[in-house]
């Protein structure tokens, strides 16, 4: 009676972990992706003198900082439950790389803007800074293995 109970078990575990699919490692990269986009909200992005300038929504391209880090931490969290649409997954892990390039580029801009106004100090880059750049490379790692499990699946299907 006990092997049908633990058999019943691992049964259930297998039945849970297989429609889920939360353990491939797309999915770790993509949690770290989000988690360095969120990041930014914590740590400055650059300093000028005593002023540290991190994303708020209140300078002229905070905003868009804000929208674009949102964006950026709530994209690829969304696809990582795409499991069972690879195709869906590659095209919102692009969509993710642009918003992360376009992040980069804000980040850039508002530190340009910072740069012409205090013409007498030069801003101190932060860590904050190079997240987004972590970010497009954990995507890129997700889409290749995203990819690798598509082969798998289409060779898996072939030998049927």
């Amino acid at each position: 009676m006990q092997v049908v109970s633990e058999i019943n078990t691992f049964s259930i575990f297998a039945t849970i972990t297989t429609t889920t699919m939360i353990q491939r490692i797309q999915s770790v990269h993509l949690t770290l992706a989000a988690l360095f986009s969120g990041l930014m909200f914590v740590f400055p992005l650059y300093s000028v003198g005593e002023t540290s300038y991190r994303i708020t929504a209140g300078a002229q391209y905070s905003m868009v900082l804000c929208m674009l880090a949102g964006a950026t931490i709530g994209l690829p969290l969304a696809t990582i439950f795409q499991y069972k649409k690879r195709n869906l997954q590659l095209i919102l892990c692009r969509i993710n790389q642009l918003l992360l390039a376009g992040l980069l580029v804000a980040c850039v801009m508002s530190l340009d803007t910072v740069r012409k106004a205090s013409s007498l100090m030069q801003p101190d880059l932060k860590m904050s800074i190079f997240l987004p750049t972590l970010g497009i490379l954990l995507t890129i790692l997700a889409m290749r293995a995203i990819k690798r499990d598509d082969a798998l699946v289409r060779s898996a299907d072939r030998i049927r």
